[in-house]
């Protein structure tokens, strides 16, 4: 019997900006750490979409299909979306894993980050300001539950409460941070999968820095290496777990490289 390799696909929310590929950096390093997989990328928004990909995937009729939400918040908006997909899926286990923002060692992640880029303001060593940034919706409230989870995890991990979420649209408003902090040294974390648009003119904007501040912004965190990392762990222990037929051991030189995966 011909054991096909699994396939996984990461499903990114898309833009309608031509020559953006938001995923693409995190599939080339997922196929690397993930080499008895075949790694796809597909989108909710845009081209190649999530049905073509899974057409495509199954003409090899592959044991099992995961799919995994480059997104960040598990709302129910991300289940109703793919959850059609697997319905009609015959011949194949299929799964949705986890949003990014509900790995594993996601908020430990984010931390680490924070502390590697955080400088003295004045020669002084002070805790920064830390603003979550997700893109959310006029009609928001507040934040989404897990986005709540996510700077309380951070908060704890670096031991003080001055980590606050906010979003380019709905409530809490990126470009009134400073409503939220008399500190003038902060690090803001774009939630969001690629370096596109907002990344690069809408969040800059928005954060409007002055002279007498010390801010950072990072990189979006769909960009990062450790991400990919959180997710090749996941994967390697749940789906050994469910029985695979794949033995490969897990990777330890990995944990050792991603703190965020052993630390508690």
């Amino acid at each position: 019997m011909l054991i096909r390799d699994p396939v996984l696909i990461i499903v990114a929310h898309g833009t309608q900006r031509s020559g953006a590929l938001p995923g693409e950096v995190f599939q080339g390093r997922l196929q690397q750490l993930l080499p008895h997989f075949e790694v796809r990328l597909a989108f909710l928004h845009s081209s190649p979409d999530i049905q073509t990909v899974l057409e495509d995937v199954l003409k090899n009729q592959p044991a099992d299909i995961l799919l995994f939400p480059l997104l960040f918040s598990q709302s129910i908006d991300t289940v109703n979306l793919l959850s059609p997909t697997t319905e009609n899926i015959e011949g194949s286990r299929a799964q949705i894993l986890p949003a990014a923002g509900c790995l594993p060692g996601f908020g430990r992640m984010l931390t680490h980050r924070v502390v590697d880029s955080t400088l003295p303001l004045n020669g002084k060593v002070r805790n920064p300001a830390v603003f979550l940034v997700s893109h959310g919706r006029k009609s928001d409230r507040r934040p989404a539950r897990n986005f709540l989870e996510i700077r309380n995890a951070v908060a704890r991990s670096l031991g003080h409460n001055e980590v606050y979420n906010v979003q380019l649209e709905g409530c809490f408003p990126l470009d009134q941070w400073r409503e939220r902090t008399q500190n003038r040294k902060a690090v803001f974390i774009p939630l969001m999968a690629g370096d596109g648009f907002h990344c690069r003119v809408d969040i800059p904007a928005a954060v409007d820095m002055r002279p007498d501040e010390n801010l950072r912004i990072l990189s979006p965190v769909g960009t990062w290496w450790e991400l990919s990392v959180l997710l090749a762990e996941y994967v390697n222990l749940r789906w050994l777990d469910g029985g695979s037929e794949y033995s490969g051991p897990i990777s330890r030189k990995l944990t050792r490289t991603c703190r965020c995966l052993v630390e508690k």
